[in-house]
């Protein structure tokens, strides 16, 4: 089971992959503000680097990161995953 894990509730924003034997990676979204677009494209260029699309295997869950902290950040990863979620399950392949 692969999981994107995605914290945009602090300060130091972050993403992880995981599967279910344990982590495969993680990074941080320096100098993003959490107002700022620019975090989806680094979201993607993250998965992408680490095989999960295009032409990889699918994400099975994604875990958001709901605080305390900014709600502008926490809504904007709540609706990335349900963006992906719902092109996902219309057979699309998100970006």
């Amino acid at each position: 089971m692969t999981t994107l894990v995605i914290d945009r509730s602090a300060e130091l924003q972050s993403l992880a992959l995981a599967d279910g034997r344990g982590g495969i990676a993680a990074c941080t979204l320096e100098g993003e503000d959490c107002r700022s677009g620019d975090w989806a494209v680094k979201t993607r260029e993250f998965l992408r680097g680490h095989g999960v699309f295009p032409g990889g295997g699918p994400l099975d869950r994604i875990v958001v990161g709901i605080g305390p902290g900014s709600f502008a950040g926490i809504r904007s990863a709540l609706a990335f995953a349900q963006g992906y979620a719902l092109g996902a399950a219309r057979g699309g392949r998100p970006c």
